[in-house]
């Protein structure tokens, strides 16, 4: 560009300590004098310069985020969901474990039916209540 000087000159050494955040130095007359001669505003490129060092920061900052945040999703895809690993072959064997032969009708009736990992748990759920209901019987042992 024409009329800015060559990047040995010294008033560039003064505008580079000048871009350092912070305060902002007294760069003497001289420099600031020399800086506004060639049509360089020393305090407002200042400033434009740290929002500029401020704004690539901030978007690192939220790459890295995006990044992050993208492969806890990946590791959480990564782990199946315990209803759907829990097959219907050992959903009838934790009814068969865990009820009497009436309600054992009543949760293969049910479990035919179900056709949505929802209707699943929600079987599982049933279960699980028949067993806390059940009090200290261990799997295997039928309610009476």
């Amino acid at each position: 560009m024409p009329g800015i000087p060559d990047p040995s000159h010294p008033a560039w050494d003064e505008f580079h300590q000048f871009l350092e955040p912070g305060e902002v130095p007294d760069n003497g007359p001289a420099a600031d004098a020399e800086l506004r001669k060639v049509g360089i505003d020393p305090t407002a490129v200042h400033d434009r310069v740290l929002i500029a060092v401020r704004r690539a920061k901030a978007k690192a900052e939220l790459a890295a985020a995006k990044e992050k945040a993208a492969a806890v999703q990946t590791r959480i895809r990564a782990v199946p969901s315990s209803v759907s690993q829990l097959s219907r072959e050992r959903i009838k064997q934790l009814i068969a474990e865990r009820c009497d032969e009436l309600t054992q009708r009543a949760y293969f009736r049910k479990l035919d039916e179900s056709s949505s990992d929802a209707d699943l748990k929600a079987i599982i759920d049933d279960l699980d209540c028949l067993k806390d209901i059940a009090g200290g019987q261990t799997d295997g042992e039928k309610p009476s």
